[in-house]
């Protein structure tokens, strides 16, 4: 899942909680650290602090569910076929892997049309988190470098606010390349960019899956 579905579905717990929830997605590689030194933590945590924690592992449990659901699956084959259909290459581009990350963006995006106070309770949920207390739950972990970094990218996130044009196929076509170059270091050509925008203007309207992805959260 992406930034609002994971806020969605448990924008009912706390704020330390949804924040951890989030951190994740928040930072690239956190899964390593998060494998490393938080799964099997035994550290003595405040109650802040245990909120937060347990946000962190609902996140995961919360992504093996939605990507194991039989719409996100079927959405994510479908995308895959639009995008040979469009002629991009699968010999140079892993068309399963650009499918995931799109299906799980254009449900954020379905997620704004249904509930359009959802973005701004997010970003006001992202204000209101990081307190200096947090900073303990990280140095507890070995992982006190970390906190700088969680600083920095939730200030940008708060700055750019770029959840808010997820309406705009350019934008999330954007956000996909950028994913894409992180994960396989191939850079797609304006050409590709251009195709798959042709892929979500046509599939993303028609498609009954997105709501059954919502129903079933």
């Amino acid at each position: 899942m992406y930034f609002l579905a994971h806020y969605y579905l448990r924008q009912s717990e706390s704020s330390g909680f949804c924040f951890g929830n989030l951190l994740p997605d928040l930072v690239q590689g956190f899964t390593k650290v998060y494998n490393q030194k938080i799964v099997k933590s035994t550290a003595s945590l405040s109650e802040e602090e245990i909120h937060f924690h347990d946000g962190i592992i609902t996140h995961y449990a919360d992504d093996r569910k939605f990507h194991l659901s039989d719409a996100f699956v079927k959405v994510s084959d479908m995308l895959t076929k639009g995008m040979v259909h469009a002629q991009l290459d699968r010999g140079r581009l892993r068309l399963s892997v650009i499918a995931h990350l799109l299906a799980e963006i254009l449900f954020d995006r379905c997620l704004q049309e249904c509930h359009p106070s959802l973005t701004q309770n997010f970003y006001n949920m992202l204000e209101n988190t990081l307190s200096l207390s947090l900073k303990h739950y990280f140095e507890k972990h070995q992982i006190a470098s970390l906190y700088e970094v969680v600083c920095e990218r939730r200030e940008r996130m708060l700055q750019n606010r770029f959840l808010y044009q997820l309406n705009d196929s350019k934008v999330i076509t954007d956000i996909i390349s950028f994913l894409y170059a992180k994960i396989t270091g191939i850079n797609m050509t304006n050409s590709e960019l251009f195709r798959i925008i042709e892929v979500i203007n046509q599939y993303y309207k028609s498609v009954k899956e997105w709501k059954n992805l919502l129903d079933d959260l």
